[in-house]
């Protein structure tokens, strides 16, 4: 039994990168090893070796405090939260919860988001121009001109 704990703490020695998660740390075990081990016993392993894993809560609100730094510039500069999720390579929905967090936080004008959004829909009925009589041309015009323009 102390033979197998003490090589399996060896390996994880060897496995184990600074700045790694518990989870990350019992994953590298796992390949090297090829079985796996409870998160609990390698948190004990790595403490018992010296070694500190990182936190993962705190390296997750760290990775969402940048997303929503970029997604704010990234609306303010007025792209559409779907360009937002394919250039940060996340989800539409994650883009746009953090667009309301923001708004909720006092970070991005709602107002502006309201706008952005209605003249992206705007834009989208640009197409059907052709087939619209005069009238409905002109009201388009005026409807685009309303909310572009203040």
């Amino acid at each position: 039994m102390k033979r197998w704990q003490s090589n399996r703490r060896a390996i994880l020695a060897e496995v184990f990168v600074p700045g790694m998660t518990v989870r990350e740390a019992a994953d590298a075990l796992a390949m090297a090893l090829g079985t796996s081990f409870s998160i609990a016993t390698v948190r004990n392993d790595l403490l018992e070796i010296g070694l500190t894993p990182a936190n993962g809560t705190e390296r997750r609100r760290v990775a969402t405090k940048s997303r929503r730094e970029e997604v704010m510039t990234r609306m303010l500069a007025g792209e559409s939260p779907r360009a937002i999720a394919q250039q940060l390579h996340v989800a539409v929905d994650r883009v746009k919860s953090d667009i309301q967090a923001l708004v909720a936080e006092g970070e991005l004008p709602a107002e502006m988001i309201a706008r952005a959004f209605a003249m992206r829909q705007i834009d989208a009925l640009a197409r059907y121009m052709s087939v619209l009589s005069p009238d409905a041309q002109a009201a388009y015009e005026k409807l685009r001109m309303a909310v572009s323009i203040r």
